[in-house]
C-alpha cells in the first residue's frame, strides 16, 4: 500500500497536469491557499468537492478517496506536533520581517540625518569673534561624523540582515514540522530576505549616481521573487 499522504498525492497529480495551484483554485472557485493546504496536509477538501478534484486532475472520485484521504490520518498528537513546529517557522518569518523593517528604518534614518548634519553646519552663523580657522575644523567634524553615520547605516544594516536571517533561517529548519512546510517558511523569509537587501543596494547606488546597476537590482529582486513563487506552487 503506497504511503503518500492525500496532500502529496494531490500535489503529483496536479503537477502532471502542468497546472499550478492557482489554475486548480481558480477551477475549483477556491483560493490558492486552500488548495496549498490541502497539498501541506493541513485541511482536507470539502466531500462535495472531490468529484470536481477528480475529473479535474483526471482519476475517478473513488480512487482519489481510496489512495488520498484514507492514508492522511494522522494520530492527535503528530498533529497537535507538526501545528507546533509549523507555529515555530511562523513566528521567525514574523521576527524577520519586524527586524528587518527596523534594519531599513534605521538604515534610511541616519543618512538623512547625516544629510541634515551637513545642511546645518555651513547655514549656521560664525559667533562672533570665531575665526576662519575654526570654522573649518567645526565643518570638517560634522562632514567626519555625518560620513561615519551614513557608511555606519550601511555596513549595520547589512550585517545585521544577513546574521538574522541565519539565525530565522536555522531556526525553521530545525523546528521539525514536515518538510514541504519547512521549504515554504524558508522561501518566503529568502523573499523578504531579498527585498530588504535589494532596497538597500538600490537606495546605495541611486545615491552615488550608478542608476543602470540599481535598476539591475530591482530586475535581480523581481526575477528572485518570481522563482520562489514558482517554488511554491
Amino acid at each position: 500500500m503506497s504511503t503518500k499522504t492525500f496532500g502529496s498525492y494531490l500535489a503529483e497529480l496536479r503537477r502532471e497536469k502542468k497546472m499550478t495551484q492557482k489554475e486548480v483554485a481558480d477551477r475549483l472557485y477556491v483560493s490558492d491557499k486552500t488548495v496549498s493546504r490541502w497539498e501541506t496536509d493541513r485541511s482536507l477538501p470539502e466531500l462535495s468537492l472531490v468529484p470536481a478534484i477528480a475529473d479535474l486532475l483526471g482519476v475517478s472520485a473513488d480512487e482519489l478517496l481510496r489512495s488520498g484521504m484514507s492514508q492522511t490520518e494522522e494520530s492527535e498528537e503528530e498533529s497537535a506536533t507538526n501545528a507546533m513546529a509549523e507555529n515555530v517557522a511562523q513566528i521567525a518569518c514574523r521576527r524577520f520581517n519586524r527586524r528587518g523593517l527596523i534594519a531599513l528604518i534605521l538604515f534610511f534614518a541616519a543618512p538623512a540625518l547625516a544629510i541634515i548634519m551637513n545642511m546645518v553646519g555651513p547655514m549656521s552663523k560664525v559667533v562672533e569673534g570665531e575665526d576662519s580657522m575654526t570654522e573649518s575644523v567645526r565643518s570638517v567634524v560634522l562632514r567626519t561624523s555625518s560620513m561615519v553615520l551614513f557608511i555606519g547605516a550601511i555596513f549595520g544594516s547589512i550585517i545585521f540582515l544577513i546574521v538574522y536571517f541565519l539565525i530565522q533561517n536555522r531556526h525553521i529548519r530545525d523546528c521539525g514540522a514536515p518538510e514541504n512546510v519547512r521549504k515554504m517558511y524558508q522561501d518566503r523569509l529568502r523573499g523578504r530576505f531579498v527585498l530588504y537587501f535589494g532596497i538597500i543596494g538600490f537606495v546605495i547606488l541611486t545615491l552615488i549616481g550608478w542608476i543602470l546597476p540599481a535598476i539591475g537590482v530591482i530586475a535581480v529582486v523581481l526575477v528572485c521573487d518570481w522563482l520562489l513563487r514558482s517554488r511554491r506552487s
